[in-house]
């Protein structure tokens, strides 16, 4: 079942959250270290908990937290805004960076079904824009590149 959770519940939660994140990105491909699931735990979460407009689904099974997504409203001073504005053309920062969904993370057990759970928690995650103004049926550009699993 998949539920959103505030951020206060998603810092309650932070625990299991960590389970879930230190089990999904230590092994490969992630290879993620210590130091990495400790900033999630320590900086990351708890920082992007108290950002306007965030959102937060859990998956669970039999009352386990088996995945979880979260993202918010991204803008400008912000570091990923930043760094993506600093990279495109002007004219497409200056329309798509600043007051749009920053979706964040998305961490499923590897022992669940990971691409049901993947594709549940994104939908969920997504469905709704805390920036009413951006709501929008069409795509936006594509910012990440291809092949990339960020």
């Amino acid at each position: 079942m998949i539920t959103e959770v505030s951020s206060a519940e998603a810092l309650w939660l932070l625990p299991e959250l960590v389970d879930v994140y230190l089990t999904a990105f230590t092994v490969p491909p992630y290879n993620e270290d210590e130091t990495s699931v400790a900033r999630f735990r320590d900086e990351q979460l708890v920082t992007h908990a108290r950002r306007e407009g965030f959102r937060c689904v859990v998956a669970r099974d039999d009352g386990r937290i088996v995945g979880f997504a979260y993202g918010y409203t991204g803008r400008r001073g912000q570091w990923w805004s930043d760094h993506v504005a600093e990279r495109v053309p002007q004219e497409l920062a200056e329309r798509w960076v600043d007051g749009h969904i920053e979706f964040v993370e998305l961490a499923v057990h590897p022992d669940f079904s990971a691409k049901a759970s993947a594709g549940r928690c994104t939908t969920r995650c997504s469905t709704v824009s805390p920036t009413p103004a951006r709501r929008s049926c069409r795509p936006g550009p594509r910012l990440i590149p291809r092949g990339c699993s960020t």
